[in-house]
C-alpha cells in the first residue's frame, strides 16, 4: 500500500493534507478507465481549464498520514522486498528462457512487468484470459488521455506490447504455461503473415 519518493535535499518539499473521499477516488477511477476503454482523452487541451477544473473539484487524492510509523513501512517494505525479487528473476528467467528474443523488450524493462511486443496482442490477452490466467496490454498515453497531445510512438508501443505478470500473482507453473500460449500465438501469427505474403 501506499508509496514514497526520495528526493534531492534542494527539491523544496512540505507535507500537505487534502480532503479525501473515497466515493471521489470510485468516480475518478470510472472515469479514466471508461476513457480508455473508449481511446478518448478526458479532456483536449482547449478545454484544459473548464475541465481540469472540474477534475480538481473531486476530493480522491489520498494525502492522510499512513497508520504505520516510517520506521515500521520501512521494515515492512524491506523485508519483504528480497522475497519479491528473487521471485521475479525466478518468473523472468522462464519468460527469457522460453519466449523468441524477437518479442522481448530489452532486459531493462522487465523490473516492474515483462515486457514483450507482438502481432494481435489483443488477440493473445484473449488467449491468456480464456487459460485463466492474466497480462495486460501497455498503458494509454497519458499524452492523449489528458489533452488529446499527439505521441505517435507511444501510440504504436500502446498498439503492440503486452504486460506478463512477474509478481506473486503468477507462480513458476503458471508462468510455464503462458509462455506455450505465447508460443504458439507467435507462430500461428508468423503464419498469417506468410499467408498474406504474396
Amino acid at each position: 500500500f501506499g508509496g514514497f519518493a526520495h528526493l534531492c535535499d534542494h527539491v523544496p518539499y512540505s507535507t500537505h493534507q487534502r480532503v479525501f473521499h473515497p466515493d471521489d477516488l470510485d468516480r475518478v477511477t470510472t472515469l479514466y478507465k471508461e476513457h480508455i476503454r473508449l481511446r478518448t482523452p478526458i479532456y483536449r487541451m482547449e478545454e484544459v481549464d473548464t475541465k481540469q477544473n472540474r477534475l480538481r473539484a473531486f476530493h480522491w487524492l489520498d494525502t492522510r498520514s499512513p497508520d504505520m510509523t516510517w520506521s515500521a513501512y520501512c521494515t515492512c517494505l524491506i523485508t519483504q522486498r528480497a522475497e519479491a525479487a528473487r521471485h521475479t528473476q525466478t518468473i523472468n528467467a522462464i519468460y527469457q528462457h522460453h519466449i523468441p528474443d524477437s518479442a522481448q523488450l530489452p532486459p531493462a524493462y522487465h523490473d516492474w512487468r515483462f515486457q514483450i511486443r507482438v502481432a494481435s496482442p489483443q488477440a493473445l490477452l484473449e488467449k491468456i484470459f480464456a487459460a485463466g490466467f492474466f497480462a495486460s496490454d501497455h498503458y494509454f498515453p497519458a499524452a492523449i488521455l489528458f489533452g488529446e497531445t499527439p505521441c505517435p510512438v507511444a501510440m504504436n508501443l500502446h498498439a503492440k506490447i503486452v504486460n506478463l505478470f512477474n509478481d506473486f500473482h503468477v507462480s513458476e507453473s503458471e508462468a510455464l504455461q503462458i509462455v506455450q500460449i505465447i508460443s504458439n500465438h507467435i507462430k500461428s501469427t508468423r503464419l498469417d503473415i506468410s499467408r498474406d505474403s504474396p
